[in-house]
């Protein structure tokens, strides 16, 4: 309210009020000189206005007098701080130690005083399960534990810029980041011991397995070179460095040799991993059964007693197949055609016929052929002779 006097009487001393510049935010009253604002004011564009005001009677010759009025525009915390970025990027290796900067975030508020003073916080937001602090006054991001990029390659994190001001004001603002790889992780076989099943007589330079690791890391600490250790002297197999195909470089026979032994080892520098390869050849039917000549001599000693004569088995035929899996048959071709000698065709056991328990000494020449079988093919080695010899002997 602006006030002035007047010592006049009547019209004389009847004053009136004006501003003498046109100032939009505010008015006076020309009867009463109260001075209104015509809209609202705003701190953060003008913090005072000087106003000239004039008092002028309505005498003849009118009379004035002018005075200045100074407002003073005091601060509400009506603004929320403003972060310098929409958003912020930043990245960090996974085995930086604690506390290590990341990042910085910075925000300002337009208000002054304890309205305009701005402190950081994840409170309410998201700081990576604890994994990152933010300093309240710098706005440095920090991180507090140890990171791990196979466990989580990036973080979204979100902080807050509070203003002192009551009520305070708050603005969020999205963090992201990204965990950089470092070589912290060998590389893992899916098991420690692999058994790998190979048919003999395989052709040379067959990929007989393909050999893997798995490496959690990324990039160029994620490249495995493979190779053979221990085990492949004579050097039978071989280990591509970058594949992992192991092929075989020799002929492969189960009668030879029916396992082989060797230690793989990936290698992502300067990290190791190693397993145990068992290679088992699988045996196929590629021998003839052996069989030589031999003789059956008996002795048929007769006594008084009754029941001497050997019913049981008294032997085998003495034949052989290097092929472990095959299935010999037994069968005589030639001189048994009275059986004398009885042959189990699947287990090679012999036994004597009863029309041999008599008094007269025999010699007889008999053919018998061995076969085998394996997946449906027969392989028939030549008869080999049997001489059978009985003696006569009298108690």
């Amino acid at each position: 309210m602006i006030s002035a006097t007047d010592e006049d009487t009547g019209e004389n001393a009847r004053i009136t009020y004006f501003m003498d510049d046109s100032i939009p935010q505010f008015n006076i009253d020309p009867d009463s000189g109260a001075v209104t604002t015509q809209m609202e004011l705003d701190y953060e564009d003008q913090v005072s206005y000087t106003l000239a005001i004039t008092a002028r009677d309505n005498g003849i010759p009118q009379k004035s007098d002018t005075t200045y009025l100074e407002i003073l525009v005091n601060d509400v915390n009506d603004n929320s701080p403003v972060f310098l970025r929409d958003r912020y990027l930043g990245s960090i290796m996974e085995d930086i130690p604690t506390f290590t900067s990341v990042l910085q975030v910075s925000a300002t508020d337009r208000d002054s005083g304890l309205n305009g003073r701005v402190f950081y916080t994840f409170q309410g937001g998201e700081d990576g399960d604890g994994d990152f602090i933010i300093e309240s006054t710098s706005g440095i991001v920090r991180s507090l534990r140890r990171l791990d990029r196979e466990n989580t390659p990036v973080y979204n994190l979100q902080a807050f810029a509070v203003d002192k001001g009551v009520p305070a004001l708050k603005t969020p603002v999205e963090i992201q980041v990204t965990v950089l790889d470092v070589n912290d992780n060998p590389p893992v076989f899916e098991k420690d011991e692999f058994d790998i099943f190979v048919e003999e007589n395989s052709p040379i330079g067959l990929v007989v397995a393909h050999i893997s690791a798995s490496d959690p890391d990324e990039g160029s600490n994620a490249q495995i070179m493979y190779q053979i250790v221990e085990g492949n002297i004579p050097e039978v197999f071989q280990l591509d460095i970058f594949s992992g195909e192991l092929t075989a470089l020799t002929d492969l026979d189960y009668e030879a040799r029916s396992e082989y032994v060797i230690v793989v080892q990936a290698t992502s520098a300067p990290l190791v991993s190693r397993a145990t390869v068992h290679i088992k050849l699988i045996d196929k039917n590629d021998n003839v059964p052996i069989l030589k000549n031999f003789q059956i001599i008996f002795n048929n000693y007769v006594t008084d007693k009754t029941n001497s004569f050997p019913s049981g088995v008294i032997g085998r035929i003495p034949a052989h197949d290097p092929d472990v899996s095959d299935q010999l048959h037994y069968s005589f071709e030639a001189g048994n055609e009275l059986n004398l000698v009885l042959l189990n065709q699947s287990t090679e056991r012999i036994r004597l016929s009863r029309a041999l328990d008599n008094n007269r000494p025999l010699e007889a020449s008999m053919k018998i052929s061995v076969s085998g079988y394996l997946t449906l093919k027969q392989i028939q080695c030549s008869a080999h002779e049997c001489v059978v010899v009985v003696l006569h002997v009298i108690a």
